[in-house]
């Protein structure tokens, strides 16, 4: 399922937002994920 995919059927729009926050902030500043914006990556660092 693509990300675009998930947020169309996300019935939580404020996590289909807060998941299109933090794939934006993945993509802006890569440094935050240690270079890696993976999922597993982000998990961890909660």
């Amino acid at each position: 399922m693509s990300t675009l995919e998930l947020l169309e059927t996300s019935e939580d729009t404020t996590l289909a937002r807060f998941v299109a926050d933090v794939i934006s902030a993945a993509d802006v500043t890569p440094d935050c994920f240690d270079n890696r914006p993976t999922w597993d990556n982000w998990s961890n660092k909660r």
